[in-house]
């Protein structure tokens, strides 16, 4: 450690607090941080921005660590108590799988000239999926086996690669036992009480996205919109009354949204003299790209945008969580189908304008 920085942070509710730090010197033969561990909490003592190790300290506990300073994060033993060996055990698996992702990605890259290059691909996707559910089935067991711990909460919000490990969409139920046990177990923790407060949260979230996908059935009144053409012209959705109305939602940054214009294209051309008409709501947020892009993908139809993505309230009115995504509306201004592309929207206007 020579001449190195020994940080100790806490991992904070919303950030990583430093608490203390030593630079060691040639001769240093002994070390130590001051801490005063009011409540149970997250901390890392950490050498570089990614070498670090995880701890979970509560008063009075005594754990005996050993590191190699060179590889501080993929080196380190603990012992003492429960919550940092389930930790440590954790940090192993991950590791193990993260060597695994990148031997992946090698054999990608050198596999890229090659004739059954997509062969090849398909297989190290499969492979990849693997690891992820891996992974994935790892937190689950941790949780499963220790519910009321708080180093299952420090593990349930780690990612892996860029995306987070376990997510509430997909695994609500993980969240919900750790918010139930912990409650049990720590009570008043800033952590427990935090983890809670967002499990509250993206409940209500959920029941109102329920309560807007109930208004989206097929058969139900689409809700109406109102927005400005490039121009600034106003078009309203219920103005299109007495026609098949393909209500598309897209983007000029979104690369299939483009691929599908191309076969909007060739439909609105076939209908558009027979009561049919598409009435697209751009996410954008640059008007000039918008424009740009209507240009070059040569689009005649009607295009409308608010340009506040992402954060446009139409988008939380129609549910729209990725794009391309469209709803075909029938004369009265109801939801015939849902996101029909290609093959599937052409058949279905066939039908309807046989």
């Amino acid at each position: 450690m020579d001449g190195r920085t020994l940080y100790l942070k806490e991992v904070d509710i919303r950030q990583l607090r430093p608490i203390d730090s030593i630079r060691i010197k040639t001769n240093d033969e002994k070390f130590k941080f001051h801490l005063n561990v009011i409540e149970p909490g997250f901390y890392v003592i950490q050498i570089g921005t990614y070498d670090y190790f995880p701890l979970v300290l509560k008063r009075g506990d005594i754990i005996d660590f050993q590191a190699d300073a060179y590889d501080v994060h993929r080196s380190y033993m603990v012992s003492g108590t429960s919550d940092n060996i389930i930790l440590k055990h954790y940090f192993d698996f991950t590791n193990r799988n993260e060597e695994r992702i990148q031997k992946l990605n090698q054999v990608f890259l050198k596999s890229k000239e090659l004739p059954d290059f997509a062969r090849i691909r398909d297989s190290i996707n499969v492979i990849y999926e693997t690891i992820i559910q891996d992974q994935q089935d790892s937190v689950k067991k941790i949780i499963r086996q220790n519910p009321g711990s708080l180093s299952s909460l420090f593990i349930i919000n780690q990612k892996f690669g860029p995306q987070p490990v376990l997510n509430e969409k997909d695994h609500l139920n993980y969240f919900l036992i750790l918010d139930s046990a912990l409650t049990i177990n720590y009570p008043t923790n800033k952590h427990t009480l935090d983890h809670h407060k967002r499990i509250a949260s993206y409940k209500e979230v959920e029941m109102e996205r329920q309560l807007i996908l109930e208004n989206l059935k097929i058969g139900s009144k689409a809700p109406d919109i109102s927005l400005n053409d490039p121009q600034g012209i106003p078009h309203k959705l219920s103005d299109y009354r007495n026609k098949i109305v393909l209500l598309d939602f897209w983007a000029a940054w979104c690369a299939p949204c483009r691929k599908e214009n191309q076969n909007l294209i060739a439909l609105y051309e076939k209908y558009k003299n027979r009561d049919f008409e598409i009435f697209s709501v751009s996410l954008d947020n640059n008007k000039d790209l918008w424009v740009n892009v209507i240009k070059t993908d040569k689009i005649t139809w009607i295009q409308v945008s608010d340009l506040k993505y992402p954060s446009s309230p139409i988008q939380k009115i129609y549910n729209v969580e990725e794009i391309p995504q469209s709803y075909l509306i029938d004369r009265e201004g109801k939801i015939i189908e849902k996101n029909l592309k290609g093959k599937d929207l052409a058949d279905k206007l066939k039908e309807l304008f046989k």
